[in-house]
């Protein structure tokens, strides 16, 4: 608009005139609504001022205790409200799909973040690492999507994880990078420097040495050995991290606390037992595939 502007005032002659005739006028016209914009409200004001309320001690008593009650029962509150919007206004229902249409929508969101090149690269390196360990695209891009929202070049907000599978300090030990240690200083530059193969390599590296020759055959076998692999193969009740006060439950207790209730997906403080299970990290999954898929039907 400003460049637009700078054009019409570089016009010359009559035209030119005129144009600066309608700025003015413009200018004018927007002054005077504004004015009575004001003094609309303030008339509002005075119109509705018999009914605001004055600060009385009785109302403050019953202003506070209510607000007491309110702030004692603030969670269960909170609860009743996400309950209400999970099942009824904007419900995920809980339906198994694994079908190509499934596959394009995750890809879909994939493309708004990469190039062509980067695209091709990561949907033929992530098949290719699916395959190598017994999976699926699929169930890799729903780990990808829990991760990094399907952006590979995506860095954690406080710096301490990047990448498609949020690599960690402790989860790059052992592996390497270009024959030297990896760290995440040079993750974090490929990331930067959007090395979509140098990245998919490392994955690639990671998974393998990981699953330890194991079959990830689902996609909570894929997101334990991304979140805790010497987990991998154990039974969906095994526990990876617990306790409140525990720092790794604690960056993850999003992963807790999603039921499947009368066919929908429901995550609510409720439902949070302080423990994380591959059956909490199944579910979480599924629930976000869910939500992405409602978002192109949408």
């Amino acid at each position: 608009m400003l460049n637009a502007l700078q054009t019409l005032l570089s016009l010359s002659g009559w035209t030119g005139f005129f144009i600066c005739f309608l700025i003015v006028w413009v200018i004018w016209q927007f002054n005077r609504l504004l004015y009575f914009a004001v003094k609309l409200f303030l008339r509002a004001l005075r119109f509705i001022a018999p009914a605001i309320m004055r600060p009385t001690l009785t109302r403050l008593f019953v202003c506070a205790t209510l607000a007491l009650c309110l702030f004692l029962w603030r969670l269960q509150v909170s609860d009743a409200l996400q309950y209400v919007e999970q099942m009824y206004i904007a419900p995920v229902y809980a339906v198994s799909d694994t079908s190509t249409h499934a596959l394009a929508c995750f890809e879909a969101k994939a493309k708004k973040h990469l190039d062509s090149y980067e695209f091709e690269t990561f949907k033929t390196e992530t098949a290719s690492i699916a395959a190598q360990t017994g999976s699926t695209p699929l169930a890799f891009y729903m780990v990808y999507l829990s991760e990094c929202g399907m952006n590979p070049f995506i860095i954690r907000e406080d710096g301490n994880a990047a990448g498609p599978i949020q690599f960690t300090r402790t989860g790059l030990e052992g592996l390497k990078i270009n024959d030297k240690p990896a760290t995440l200083d040079m993750v974090k530059a490929m990331c930067v420097k959007r090395d979509i193969s140098g990245l998919m390599r490392l994955t690639r590296e990671y998974m393998t040495d990981r699953s330890k020759g194991k079959p990830l055959q689902r996609p909570c076998d894929v997101y334990t050995c991304v979140f805790a692999p010497s987990f991998v193969g154990a039974d969906e009740s095994a526990v990876l991290y617990q306790g409140c006060q525990n720092p790794q439950y604690y960056k993850n207790a999003g992963l807790d606390g999603y039921r499947i209730v009368n066919g929908r997906y429901v995550r609510l403080n409720a439902y949070c037992d302080g423990k994380l299970t591959i059956s909490d990290l199944a579910i979480s999954l599924e629930a976000k595939k869910a939500a992405l898929l409602r978002s192109f039907v949408d």
